[in-house]
């Protein structure tokens, strides 16, 4: 029998065949072509096998989102909780737009993977390069901490220093040609050459010619800190910008395979951790702390704190240990309030290394980790209001008990002293004047 109908396609139609229901078709035929049409009970079964197979994907898809669901929970759980609390507030911030010279203060700044940046231009992106090519800091050239950068609005800087007329830098041409600059540690960064008027400006400054500004090359070779010698051990591939596209894509489907089987790994664990606790130890609250005193020096006047952390060794507060310190006398017995009562009218206070353990800090919406100690050179000589060096303070001072401990340390800075820490951006934000700076040991 042949049908055509502008509707009916070489497909099986359902709602058709009631109305032929016992005359045996054979053969439909319609415009977009012929095909052979299955008897019922085929039907049937392709029909259930139709419903099986959607089935199928519904349940599919619902395991692929429950999957990825699981493996963003375990993503948050993976991560250790971070209890903060208040250590300061921040007085002043600054911004160096061009490396080496003069911070610029400034009310607030956004914290990025590539650093600070405010008034449209990025901290340190500019930098001054001697005849040879290399990077001119305070250590070979001390005069230039009285170079003072202002942002003139436009990502454009403005050079002032004592006895010279001011001269704006304008942003360089971005299809210029691009340099390559030898940074710390072995790394390479890609430059622009800003104009030349910055160069001879510079020349006269400095009183020697060659001296000439570059800018960072915006989307240029970022400088990865897992890269670098100093900073491969303690660094993370997305420190400095963006990873590699296809690193990254890799890293997050490990992730959900871990996931995945991590879920179950902590349904097993929670199996094993309800028959541990059957068996640990039943306390019950017998008080509450009213008062707790650290003591940094034995036998002075107590300093009274809000909280502690219990070690083996005692108890510690921002780095100082209780009754870490003695006081000798002159035969190198140590004195108590009981051969010397004055001693209670001593009240020590602890200050200065106390962020050497803070794991994390944060600031306004920014997040910051620790990364390394922090080593001082021969700028720290440099007086920043005469660009001359003034003997070897604080240098000498920070060698008396601050020198690199364990090996690690020796390895990486050998005799130089360590002050103040290195931090990588763990959350990009803004801050500002006034913050309320927390810290997570």
């Amino acid at each position: 029998m042949s049908v055509t109908h502008d509707r009916w396609t070489a497909q099986t139609n359902n709602s058709f065949l009631p109305a032929f229901s016992g005359a045996p078709v054979s053969r439909l035929c319609c415009c977009s072509g012929s095909a052979t049409y299955p008897r019922p009970h085929q039907t049937k079964m392709d029909d259930m096998k139709t419903i099986l197979q959607s089935r199928q994907v519904v349940v599919a898809a619902v395991a692929t989102a429950a999957v990825v669901a699981a493996g963003l929970v375990y993503l948050r759980w993976r991560r250790p909780r971070r209890d903060y609390v208040p250590v300061g507030h921040v007085s002043k911030i600054y911004v160096h737009p061009v490396k080496a010279c003069r911070g610029l203060e400034v009310q607030q700044a956004q914290v990025t993977k590539l650093g600070v940046w405010s008034g449209g231009v990025m901290d340190r992106d500019l930098i001054i390069l001697d005849e040879t090519g290399r990077f001119v800091t305070a250590r070979t050239e001390p005069r230039i901490v009285l170079i003072s950068p202002q942002c003139v609005g436009d990502g454009q800087v403005r050079l002032k220093a004592p006895g010279m007329d001011p001269c704006t830098v304008p942003k360089p041409d971005l299809r210029g040609e691009v340099l390559e600059i030898s940074m710390k540690d072995g790394m390479v960064g890609h430059a622009l050459s800003c104009d030349p008027q910055a160069g001879q400006w510079l020349d006269k400054f400095f009183g020697k010619q060659g001296y000439r500004m570059v800018m960072a090359k915006p989307g240029g070779q970022k400088r990865y800190p897992v890269n670098s010698k100093r900073y491969k051990e303690v660094a993370r591939a997305d420190d400095k910008g963006e990873m590699d596209l296809g690193l990254k894509t890799a890293l997050e489907s490990r992730q959900i395979v871990v996931a995945a089987l991590a879920t179950a790994a902590v349904a097993t664990a929670g199996v094993a951790y309800l028959t541990w606790r059957r068996s640990r130890r039943q306390y019950v609250p017998v008080g509450h702390v009213s008062k707790l005193y650290v003591h940094p020096v034995k036998s002075c006047r107590g300093l009274e704190v809000g909280e502690a952390e219990v070690t083996k060794q005692g108890l510690r507060l921002e780095g100082v240990m209780d009754r870490h310190l003695l006081v000798l006398d002159e035969k190198d017995r140590f004195v108590t309030a009981r051969t010397e009562p004055s001693m209670i009218l001593i009240t020590p206070r602890c200050v200065g290394d106390g962020q050497d353990c803070w794991q994390y800090v944060r600031i306004g919406t920014a997040e910051f980790r620790k990364m390394l100690a922090c080593n001082r050179c021969l700028i720290t000589t440099v007086n920043p209001e005469t660009g001359v060096k003034e003997g070897q303070e604080p240098l000498h001072t920070l060698r008396s008990y601050r020198l690199p401990e364990d090996e690690k340390q020796k390895r990486l800075f050998g005799q130089t002293p360590l002050f103040g820490l290195m931090r990588g951006v763990e959350q990009e934000g803004s801050i500002h004047v006034g913050d309320t700076v927390y810290a997570c040991v």
